[in-house]
């Protein structure tokens, strides 16, 4: 008999793309982008840090939008829509003449887009694809998110090299619509029921996907009031909005310690070198990790990558730090994901996810023109990471309090 491919794991290769192409391109190769953009407006460090804290509080505003949208709508549909406008954002932003038309592409067309096919889209479709193999199809999902980092720095920064940046962005644009719309229009499926399936391809539904699926509706009272909800949000969210500071400041920081704006590029790489690094550990071992000791390391991998930055006067250990901040989000990004559905149910993700991410979003709000701030008032990034270190060791003492009953154990069941 032939054995086929289980479709969820074409769900989990669109999600890798995604992950690349939106928050890999808005997220990692911003500060790649931000140089030519400093030249050609003159703003300073704070200001151009704005555009990502625009970015961030639209995206944080849109996903609960987009998360109930998700749960009620086509998900293809709203991945396409969103692919179109990742494409909309660069194009318009390669027509900027000034910072407030930096700020539209990004506000708008960039921040809608980085909200749909972002985290949020995996964590929404992928648990209802898989519930033995979750972790492992969420963790090899996020790949996508290092990959993207790990390739466009270099790409963008050349392509801006050879073209000028207005017609990179213009190219990237383009690839995006010939490319990645069609992709998604073509692999993703919105649940398995849809072509007569179940998740990981069992010839019954696991009773743990039954019992997810017939968990009932909390409330935002009850879920505020949940000391789990809180622990996730805040310790992911430390992790990931601090990551998100640095990244956003990171080719202005390898600049601020004597080095040029190239080897800034190869240093957001080594970010995503690392977060590949975790992420591949983590599809190979997330379901077997428990979940404490996951949050625990995620947040001694950010307070050490801040530690190796505060003693960055050497290009060896600037790219070490670079490697560790990637390697705590590589465990972050997966586990926010995977706990998101195992506390609250995979047909709560949605909603759930949308509030986390409004909490989350204050502190996305102020970690990158924070440090830039931090940089224009004492002419370097030391404070910040002093902070950093800081927060991480409050973070790790409230991840004591994570409670969280073991799943029924299921057995292997024969996939397609």
């Amino acid at each position: 008999m032939q054995r086929t491919i289980f479709v969820g794991w074409r769900q989990v290769a669109v999600s890798m793309l995604n992950q690349a192409m939106a928050p890999g391109s808005i997220i990692v190769c911003f500060s790649v982008i931000a140089v030519p953009l400093q030249k050609a407006f003159g703003p300073s460090r704070t200001v151009l840090m704005l555009t990502m804290t625009i970015t961030y509080l639209i995206n944080g505003l849109a996903n609960p939008l987009v998360g109930a949208a998700m749960d009620r709508y086509s998900i293809r549909k709203l991945l396409m829509w969103a692919a179109v406008l990742l494409a909309a954002g660069y194009f318009v932003l390669s027509f900027s003449r000034s910072m407030l038309l930096v700020f539209l592409a990004y506000g708008v067309f960039l921040s809608l887009a980085n909200a749909t096919l972002g985290p949020l889209s995996y964590s929404t479709l992928l648990p209802r694809w898989f519930v033995r193999r979750r972790a492992r199809a969420v963790g090899i999902a996020v790949l996508g998110y290092a990959l993207g980092g790990l390739i466009l720095p270099p790409v963008f920064q050349y392509l801006i090299d050879t073209f000028g940046w207005r017609d990179a962005l213009r190219l990237f644009a383009a690839f995006v619509i010939v490319f990645l719309v069609p992709v998604i229009g073509w692999l993703v499926i919105d649940k398995p029921s849809d072509v007569g399936l179940y998740p990981d391809g069992d010839a019954q539904p696991p009773p743990a996907a039954v019992a997810e699926g017939t968990a009932a509706p909390q409330s935002t009272a009850s879920l505020l009031g949940d000391v789990n909800f809180w622990v996730v949000t805040l310790a992911v969210g430390l992790v990931l909005c601090g990551a998100a500071g640095v990244l956003g400041n990171m080719v202005q920081f390898v600049i601020s310690r004597g080095f040029n704006a190239t080897k800034g590029a190869l240093v957001l790489s080594c970010f995503s070198a690392g977060s590949l690094s975790s992420k591949l550990l983590y599809a190979a071992f997330g379901d077997r990790l428990t979940p404490r000791l996951g949050l625990a390391a995620g947040l001694v991998l950010f307070m050490l990558s801040s530690i190796f930055f505060l003693r960055s006067h050497t290009y060896t250990v600037l790219i070490t730090g670079s490697f560790l901040l990637g390697a705590a989000v590589g465990v972050a990004l997966p586990l926010w994901s995977y706990l998101t559905a195992r506390l609250f149910g995979s047909a709560n993700v949605g909603r759930v996810f949308g509030l986390m991410t409004i909490v989350v979003t204050p502190i996305s709000l102020l970690a990158p023109p924070g440090l830039g701030r931090i940089y224009d008032l004492t002419g370097a990034y030391d404070e910040g990471f002093h902070l950093y270190i800081l927060l991480a060791l409050c973070a790790l003492l409230l991840v004591t309090r994570l409670r969280m009953a073991m799943p029924p154990r299921v057995p292997e069941a024969v996939v397609n």
